[in-house]
């Protein structure tokens, strides 16, 4: 089954998810929004759905909250089959974020966090993000059309 997600219309479940976790653990706005390197402010914004954050502020959120992403999209760990690293296209995750032009598709499962796989498309005039992303790890990029 092929699952499309706009974050732009599921920013209100994602935060809610998110602000339920930081709650349920008992870590205050603010330290959560110190220990991701993020205002206080747009975590807030995030959390009542009125802000879109980026995949890596995403992840960062879910380390710090110790849930793995995969709580936020509905992938269910226990469904994929043991020993299966291929995410065939009709099972592959997408993330569209429609305001910056970007759709990211998810090449791997979230079971293995040693590394992941990411498809990025983007429109014309479109970015992969706001601002640089910068964390521990490798990336590396292959330019198929464009």
């Amino acid at each position: 089954m092929e699952e499309n997600i706009n974050i732009s219309k599921g920013d209100a479940a994602i935060g809610r998810m998110i602000r339920d976790r930081r709650r349920t653990i008992k870590i205050s706005l603010k330290q959560l929004s110190e220990d991701v390197g993020i205002s206080t402010g747009f975590l807030s914004q995030i959390e009542r759905g009125i802000s879109s954050p980026s995949l890596q502020v995403l992840k960062n959120i879910c380390q710090h909250l110790k849930m793995p992403i995969t709580w936020l999209f509905g992938e269910d760990l226990q469904s994929i089959p043991d020993g299966d690293i291929v995410v065939r296209l009709p099972s592959r995750r997408r993330l569209r974020f429609d305001h910056i032009g970007l759709e990211k598709e998810l090449l791997t499962h979230d079971a293995d966090a040693r590394i992941q796989l990411v498809m990025m498309k983007l429109s014309a005039g479109g970015v992969s993000g706001e601002a640089p992303v910068i964390h521990e790890g490798e990336m590396t990029g292959l330019v198929l059309a464009g």
